[in-house]
């Protein structure tokens, strides 16, 4: 198995599809650019926290993500810096010149897609060739390879690129997740929060994901769980369960061993009903751990819409069984 991360992107419908010429294109100018600003990276002082929000797919990390930059006074990458994957510094600069301080967080997304230039991105390439995420093998196995992650390397820009911000930032960090404990010990102020959903509800999400990407439900959408080789071969109820299931197992097991007390857990329908609690909860941990709070600039929205399905109610009872099963067992009923 060596399917790369990108290969998904041809079976893609047409308004989900890149460009590959333009791909090609961003990528010389990343490869080029790199050179120039590869001596800029320095081993800063860590000044401020990482905000790190991460969870299975359709979870709502992207409107949860959209809260934390909207709501503190935080840098995070929008859709033109994300642009400069291999040379943040000068996204950072080309959107500071272009669009200032600009801000636009409309707390809509399309799967994780915003639209605006300057709404929040998740910056996905940057952080596959920071951690050296390249394959579905590469993830497989991705508590082996963590020797294989240049992790001073790893320190010095992500420490350079909040100098030039000069704030805290908020990352939408799904695959630094994966090494949740080495960023904490690397960059030391790090608040990790995450996102969970009632899980029938986000496998009925993945379903409608996997319609929406692909006009089909049997090619696997979004990310994966270190399990992805016992899954891949399966049908689309069995992947999806394994897929929330085993996600969250990997995160609730890397949020013990980096701590607890640097996270924030969050539930969907708590974000929905009250965001402004989960500005609190970031803040109080930023209080308890370093002494000082993060500035908060915009007022959260007194509420988001919920969504839920409850008129899926055979196909949710199909996820249920399987999720008894994993449940009780860790793996599926032969």
């Amino acid at each position: 198995m060596n399917e790369t991360l990108q290969q998904f992107n041809k079976s893609r419908r047409e308004e989900y599809y890149k460009d590959e010429f333009l791909e090609s294109h961003l990528g010389r100018m990343n490869k080029t650019l790199r050179e120039a600003e590869e001596p800029e990276y320095k081993d800063f002082d860590i000044t401020y926290p990482f905000i790190f929000v991460f969870g299975p797919p359709r979870s709502g990390t992207t409107l949860l993500s959209q809260l934390i930059a909207y709501s503190f006074d935080v840098g995070y990458i929008n859709n033109l810096m994300a642009r400069f994957w291999l040379a943040p510094l000068h996204g950072i600069r080309l959107s500071k010149s272009v669009l200032g301080e600009t801000q636009r967080i409309s707390f809509q997304s399309d799967y994780a897609h915003t639209s605006h230039i300057a709404d929040i991105h998740e910056f996905g390439y940057f952080w596959r060739e920071l951690l050296n995420i390249h394959t579905m093998e590469d993830i497989v196995h991705i508590k082996e390879r963590a020797e294989m992650v240049e992790w001073d390397r790893v320190r010095s820009v992500l420490s350079t690129m909040q100098h030039e911000f000069r704030r805290p930032m908020v990352f939408k960090n799904i695959y630094g997740a994966y090494y949740l404990q080495h960023l904490r010990q690397l960059l030391t102020q790090v608040i990790g929060v995450y996102v969970t959903r009632d899980r029938l509800d986000a496998a009925i999400s993945n379903i409608e994901a996997r319609k929406r990407y692909y006009g089909d439900i049997d090619t696997w959408w979004s990310y994966t769980p270190p399990e992805y080789n016992y899954l891949r071969e399966m049908d689309c109820w069995h992947q999806i369960a394994g897929q929330v299931y085993y996600l969250n197992r990997f995160y609730i097991n890397e949020i013990e061993e980096t701590g607890p007390q640097y996270m924030v857990q969050v539930e969907y329908a708590d974000l929905c009903e009250n965001p402004g609690k989960i500005i609190e909860k970031i803040n109080a941990v930023a209080i308890k751990e370093w002494g000082s709070q993060i500035p908060v600039v915009n007022e959260p929205p007194d509420h988001f819409e919920f969504r839920t399905y409850s008129d899926r109610e055979a196909e949710k009872a199909r996820f249920e069984e399987l999720f008894n099963q994993l449940d009780e067992n860790g793996k599926f009923n032969e």
